[in-house]
């Protein structure tokens, strides 16, 4: 079982922005660049994300368990970026089939970030938000507050892509064409390249009837083949 840090609501005021290493790590890993991800990974050892950056590499590579041990350890480190760990491994959880887990995870995720939430930057809006999107699956307004979160942390931040990609998903899966055209929007004009943002573009195509979807597609197996 994984217990919240002591402390935990004074962590949740995290680094002022993500760090360039997470940054560059989930665009290597946006791009299918498992290897060099890893590798950057092991270069920043010492650094306070290092153990939750692991576990998403090991996430994309299929290996839920190491990611699963990664994710914990990062938990139990009490680092700035525990709440980033903590919303990846409650997503682990429910993909393996542990709903019961998950929602508890996301449940003490939320409580703890609702308390602080004027010390919460743009990397623990984004993981209030994620934990929202669980806890809808069990109580449907919770995705609303997810939104909310999504874009507070959009106002903290908005040169970080991360919770733009998560706001186009949602909108996307709430028959919210038009604003999921908007998020993903605007992460291309951050990074043109962007598969993800790519992919959801041409989901948003296919929602809107748009000849175009296939087009838009494989754009995105343009920047990454493993898509």
């Amino acid at each position: 079982m994984i217990v919240v840090p002591v402390g935990s609501i004074a962590c949740a005021r995290q680094q002022s922005r993500p760090a360039d290493l997470s940054r560059e790590v989930r665009r290597l890993l946006d791009r299918g660049r498992f290897d060099d991800a890893q590798q950057l990974v092991a270069s920043g050892a010492t650094d306070p994300a290092s153990a939750t950056l692991l576990g998403e590499v090991l996430v994309a590579r299929g290996n839920l368990a190491g990611a699963d041990s990664a994710f914990a350890r990062a938990i139990r480190a009490n680092g700035p970026d525990w709440t980033t760990a903590q919303a990846d491994l409650a997503e682990l959880r429910w993909r393996v089939g542990e709903a019961k887990e998950a929602l508890r995870l996301a449940e003490t995720l939320a409580q703890t970030l609702e308390r602080a939430q004027a010390q919460n930057d743009a990397a623990a809006w984004t993981a209030l938000g994620r934990a929202y999107e669980l806890l809808g699956t069990r109580q449907p307004q919770q995705f609303k507050d997810a939104l909310v979160a999504y874009d507070r942390a959009v106002a903290r931040d908005s040169t970080w892509i991360e919770p733009q990609l998560r706001l186009g998903a949602l909108f996307l899966e709430k028959y919210n064409g038009p604003d999921a055209r908007s998020a993903y929007e605007a992460v291309l004009r951050r990074d043109p390249e962007n598969a993800q943002a790519r992919l959801g573009m041409a989901s948003v195509s296919v929602f809107d009837g748009d000849s175009r979807s296939i087009v838009l597609a494989r754009r995105s197996l343009e920047t990454n083949p493993r898509f």
